[in-house]
């Protein structure tokens, strides 16, 4: 249940705002859900919290069609 999955990773932001993982995985969450404005979203908060983006985020916004594909993957990604 991609909707209950989302809701619990809001409440794990409101503990500990600072950690970009969940960030990812509430937009991963959402995108699954069929939301992707609000996947987009969450994919870019999470951009906003490591730039580096280790976990694909850029990647994942191009796939929803949110950015251009990138020309070459994160290196911290890879």
């Amino acid at each position: 249940d991609h909707a209950a999955a989302a809701d619990l990773l809001r409440q794990g932001i409101e503990l500990a705002p600072g950690w970009p993982p969940f960030y990812f995985h509430l937009g991963d969450a959402l995108r699954q859900a069929g939301d992707k404005d609000a996947a987009a979203a969450a994919f870019r908060d999470y951009l906003a919290r490591d730039p580096a983006d280790a976990m694909g985020a850029s990647v994942k916004l191009s796939l929803i069609g949110a950015a251009p594909v990138p020309e070459t993957m994160p290196e911290e990604y890879v």
